[in-house]
């Protein structure tokens, strides 16, 4: 028994026991902070609409991080469009930045853009794949890390060290 409770404590401290949503905003911010230097805009909102489109595209998936923060609106899109449909393929993300576009916030679109397209490329390195190009093509982009496993682990520390490393550099 006591030897479960060890095991699972070094587990949780020395894999980092992370579910995908942090990797998915750890991801977003490296992108964000890549993509800022070809903006001449508040720093801090660009980043924080890169957060909110890193993690937006889960909304089709009730029991995602922000699909528990947003219940009965993700339920529907979840049971409407499924998982890993039309909410994750560059069409929505496009639509969704030219309506950004249309009501005059380039900016905040292209960081929300930035960080959604983050999203799909993390999610097309998951074994489970994405159909980047939905509705047009079904065809999944798969890669080999599993979600929550020890490759995205590993994954999230070199994007936390990338992170570090570019903020250091750049001053942000």
């Amino acid at each position: 028994m006591t030897d479960f409770w060890l095991r699972n404590f070094l587990n949780n401290l020395i894999l980092l026991n992370f579910m995908m949503y942090r990797t998915h905003l750890a991801f977003g911010l490296l992108a964000g902070l890549i993509a800022i230097n070809y903006f001449n805009t508040n720093k801090y909102i660009f980043i924080a609409a890169v957060l909110f489109g890193s993690i937006f595209a889960d909304i089709d998936e009730s029991g995602s991080y922000i699909g528990k923060r947003t219940g009965f609106l993700s339920w529907a899109i979840e049971f409407l469009f499924g998982h890993r449909g039309i909410f994750h393929s560059l069409l929505l993300a496009s639509l969704l930045f030219l309506g950004f576009v249309a009501f005059g916030y380039v900016v905040l679109g292209a960081g929300f853009l930035v960080g959604y397209v983050s999203h799909l490329i993390a999610d097309a390195l998951t074994v489970g794949g994405v159909r980047m190009f939905y509705p047009f093509s079904k065809h999944v982009i798969r890669g080999f890390i599993r979600t929550d496993g020890l490759l995205e682990r590993i994954f999230f520390i070199l994007v936390l060290f990338a992170i570090v490393y570019n903020v250091i550099k750049t001053g942000f």
